[in-house]
């Protein structure tokens, strides 16, 4: 007998020094962290009742929670919470239990009372309209009327990180908390749809496909930021929890492939780095086969796993990328290098958090955001100063050119004067290399045709002419098809063999109709005399026969689109070339390999 009674009392202190006090409360009481009056239970099945859990076989299984929240990572069984409320004030305490980490798969919740339990059942895989409450956090009522306890028994389970961080709020703190939280959830919301509609439109109108590749980006972190803040659920699919569940591991593999792909064209390292781009390349197809992969396997935990693994991978890679071309000199890599440090410190941050290896914090949970925020008006830094820094070194490089140009017009000149003074016998000789001289000024070295600065001369020549006399006379304004993905697979050796050959069809095609000119890469120009409409048609359907019947080394067939204009009345020269290039405009967006009039 008295050794049943020291077991007793042995058992007795155990279980009160193996669990919290219960916690009390009064009106004042705005906000108190929950984990810390907590006791918790892992457990390898999900299949307890509450009726088993809450009984004296399990009451002594619990132990106190020791830190600021509770972490079980990716565990395939469940978490049991429980914690005790008292309400020693005269008055009815009216609050809210909020639990703040929104991708939780299912929180079963049990409020006992002397003669009752309530029992509320939420979580990120049940819809919103089967949930007893809908919100982005899950947001738990709670009424504990003068001098009365409860007993809350909490059980979390799903496929991914269970984090847990209860708290407990007044009535009018829970209204506020919900207030700035919506209102947070809002502006990122905003703010990523309005940078993704600003460079879609700002790409699609500039035809620069780095805007574009930006704005896919961000489309991708706005998906992967609503698994993390819950609104992904709220949004898009309500009533679809197992395609949310699906969406968390199809946002997060979808993201890092996008970052490739943006920080891959951004970056250059096909050209600056080209054998590392190789390794970024396979990293990006990785992540691309693991969103493809997420819908063909059921499993979270395994695409999960894969991700987390090559996640290092992709951080440190991009960051060395973006650290040796920032030291080369590369145009906008030293904000790229800032951003990407910010993100990945954040990211980090989210991430022990989310694992458990440091304590939930509010603070930490609503930084990510506001780093991921800062992280891409820093990227949007960085793409409009590399792109400006490659606009001036164009305008500097035409500078140049026509600076060159006015140097060599000023020799011509000087030459001219001294042709004056050189006796008889010599002036032969010097007049021939003064035209040798206006031929390489006036033709481009590739192709043989005159270049744009003769074109221009010769343009406004037969405006002139035109205009006294009534005359008539047609421009064709060609460009060869996908030139540059040609380029970029054979080289630019193979391309300029492609655009010699091209200048030489041209040639026989145009003979002595007009004048032929190289206008740029792989843009050319004929001025045909004496011509209508019809006739300036005509003689493009022509020059574009002939090019697709030819066999161009390297390519083989080559097309062309042609875009067709004619002199009018009061024409200037940009008006006309405006024209021609609004019709191969049309004729690219046709279909190419044809002829469009303006």
């Amino acid at each position: 007998m008295r050794l049943f009674y020291l077991i007793c009392v042995t058992l007795f202190v155990f279980v009160n020094l193996s669990a919290h006090d219960r916690l009390e409360l009064n009106t004042t009481v705005d906000s108190v962290n929950l984990s810390k009056y907590a006791d918790v239970l892992f457990t390898d099945r999900v299949d307890l009742p509450y009726e088993r859990i809450s009984s004296a076989q399990y009451n002594t299984r619990f132990t106190p929670v020791k830190s600021e929240s509770v972490s079980a990572g990716y565990h395939k069984g469940a978490v049991w919470l429980r914690f005790s409320l008292y309400n020693a004030s005269k008055e009815p305490f009216e609050g809210t239990i909020e639990l703040p980490t929104p991708w939780i798969n299912y929180i079963d919740v049990y409020i006992k009372r002397e003669l009752q339990t309530t029992t509320i059942h939420t979580g990120a895989s049940r819809p919103l309209s089967q949930r007893d409450v809908t919100s982005k956090s899950y947001y738990i009522p709670l009424r504990i009327d003068p001098s009365q306890s409860v007993d809350v028994y909490m059980k979390f389970y799903g496929q991914d990180a269970l984090t847990i961080a209860p708290y407990l709020y007044s009535k009018a703190y829970a209204q506020k908390e919900k207030f700035y939280s919506n209102l947070y959830v809002g502006a990122l919301v905003g703010i990523f749809a309005v940078i993704i509609a600003y460079y879609l439109i700002l790409g699609i109108s500039l035809k620069e496909s780095e805007y574009l590749l930006y704005a896919f980006y961000i489309v991708s972190l706005l998906f992967f930021m609503g698994t993390y803040y819950g609104y992904n659920l709220q949004l898009f699919w309500p009533e679809y929890p197992h395609w949310n569940q699906k969406m968390v591991a199809v946002s997060v593999a979808l993201t890092f492939y996008s970052g490739l792909l943006f920080a891959r064209h951004f970056l250059n390292t096909r050209v600056h780095m080209p054998q590392f781009d190789i390794f970024l390349r396979s990293l990006m197809y990785l992540f691309l086969a693991l969103v493809f992969l997420r819908f063909l396997v059921d499993d979270h935990f395994l695409i999960i796993r894969m991700i987390v693994f090559l996640v290092p991978f992709y951080s440190l890679g991009l960051l060395y990328a973006s650290f040796r071309l920032w030291q080369k000199g590369v145009p906008g890599n030293g904000l790229f290098v800032l951003a990407w440090l910010l993100s990945m410190v954040s990211a980090f941050l989210a991430s022990v958090m989310v694992q458990g290896y440091v304590d939930y914090r509010p603070e930490y949970y609503y930084f990510y955001g506001i780093a991921t925020v800062i992280d891409i008006i820093l990227l949007a830094f960085a793409l409009a100063a590399k792109i400006n820094t490659i606009k001036r070194h164009k305008e500097e490089a035409n500078h140049a050119l026509l600076q060159k140009e006015k140097e060599l017009a000023e020799l011509y000149a000087n030459k001219n004067r001294e042709l004056e003074k050189i006796v008889s016998e010599r002036t032969g000789k010097l007049l021939e290399m003064n035209k040798k001289l206006r031929t390489l000024a006036t033709t481009d070295k590739l192709t043989g045709l005159y270049n744009r600065a003769r074109f221009d001369e010769a343009l406004k020549e037969e405006i002139d002419n035109a205009s006294k006399d009534h005359g008539k006379f047609g421009v064709i304004m060609i460009d060869i098809d996908y030139f540059k993905a040609f380029n970029d697979q054979f080289g630019h050796q193979a391309g300029d063999t492609i655009l010699s050959e091209f200048a030489d069809v041209l040639k026989l095609a145009v003979v002595e109709k007009g004048i032929l000119s190289r206008w740029g890469g792989e843009e050319f120009i004929v001025l045909v005399h004496n011509a209508e409409l019809n006739e300036t048609k005509r003689v493009a359907e022509e020059i574009r026969k002939k090019i697709e019947a030819f066999s161009f080394s390297y390519a083989g067939d080559v097309s062309a689109s042609f875009g067709v204009t004619v002199f009018k009345e009061g024409d200037t020269i940009s008006r006309i070339l405006k024209r021609a290039d609004k019709a191969l405009y049309q004729a690219k967006h046709s279909g190419r390999n044809c002829v469009r009039v303006q």
